[in-house]
């Protein structure tokens, strides 16, 4: 008897062994230690400072996101910095490497930064 005839002629047996197939795989993915996990971390940092007064978004570029831009971009391991100037808002986007601790990455900043 080959499968497919097997799994048209017993259908309530071929449910119950791909219902216990997939009980165990979920039994085993709670049992995979924390060690085992894929890294899933995004490296990114969205910085977002709302500016009051309806401030152009030329003038926000230049009080706001200059300055924020100028202050982390001495952070090591940063691949990408975005920066988003609108009216009232002001939004900096700091991408990291891959595989980069972000805690990390904040203790890296802040022992960049001149002390004043």
């Amino acid at each position: 008897m080959s499968l497919p005839s097997f799994s048209i002629q017993k259908p309530i047996t071929m449910l119950m062994i791909y219902s216990a197939l997939v009980l165990a795989g979920l039994l085993a993915l709670t049992q995979l230690p924390v060690e085992l996990y894929p890294n899933i971390a995004f490296g990114e940092v969205s910085i977002i400072i709302e500016v009051r007064g309806g401030i152009p978004p030329t003038e926000v570029e230049a009080l706001v996101s200059k300055p924020v831009e100028e202050a982390v971009g001495t952070v090591s391991h940063l691949e990408e910095m975005l920066s988003i100037s609108k009216e009232g808002e002001s939004t900096v986007v700091l991408s990291f490497e891959p595989g980069i601790n972000m805690d990390f990455a904040a203790l890296d900043e802040k022992a960049n930064r001149p002390s004043s």
